[in-house]
């Protein structure tokens, strides 16, 4: 419910909804065609407080504020901003994913750094914070309706890595990091140019 519609302009935007969605054929698209119209209404409500008008042809007033509704600009910042938290969640992904990747290691060759508690409560930490970000990446690439190429590099750059672990935790070298990066680059440089179409 938005907080500036009394009950009948938001049962107004309640039944609009549904031509919002069949007009603006994307997520983006929808919400910058609704926050318009919830502008409009808010402005009517605040000017005549009197839907009449505006209900007797509902399909009508969505189509023309579509029409007199210019996406460029605003859709130029929704895809700055998602790039921004692609790369922000990308960082994230990257430490808190290897935190998890070195408790496994840690695991396996019982070697602990601090104790088996504390090391499996930061590494329990990690992962969900690694997978609330690996859904954000997820949802983002939706929103955008753009393939799934980046994220599925992404979950290959760790599935690489773990199998890379349990190989080799006996070896003093370490390139599991090393992987994770490269995956994580990878997807940002995919994510970016499919941005850019």
């Amino acid at each position: 419910m938005e907080k500036n519609l009394n009950d009948d302009y938001q049962q107004l935007l309640d039944e609009m909804v549904p031509y919002i969605h069949k007009i603006a054929k994307d997520e983006n698209r929808v919400q910058i065609l609704k926050d318009k119209i919830i502008e409009q209404l808010t402005e009517h409500q605040n000017k005549y407080n009197n839907t009449s008008k505006i209900s007797s042809n509902i399909k009508d007033y969505v189509y023309k504020t579509h029409k007199n509704t210019s996406y460029k600009n605003q859709l130029k910042q929704i895809k700055e901003e998602d790039k921004q938290k692609y790369s922000i969640a990308t960082i994230i992904i990257i430490m808190c994913g290897y935190i998890v990747i070195v408790f496994l290691k840690e695991f396996l060759s019982q070697n602990y750094l601090i104790h088996f508690y504390v090391d499996s409560l930061i590494a329990v930490v990690a992962f969900y914070i690694t997978i609330r970000q690996m859904f954000g990446v997820y949802h983002l690439i939706k929103k955008q309706d753009i393939s799934f190429r980046p994220f599925i590099i992404m979950i290959v750059g760790f599935i690489l890595s773990i199998i890379v672990t349990v190989l080799t935790y006996t070896s003093p070298f370490d390139i599991t990091f090393l992987l994770i990066v490269i995956a994580s680059i990878t997807s940002k440089r995919i994510y970016d140019k499919e941005m850019a179409n």
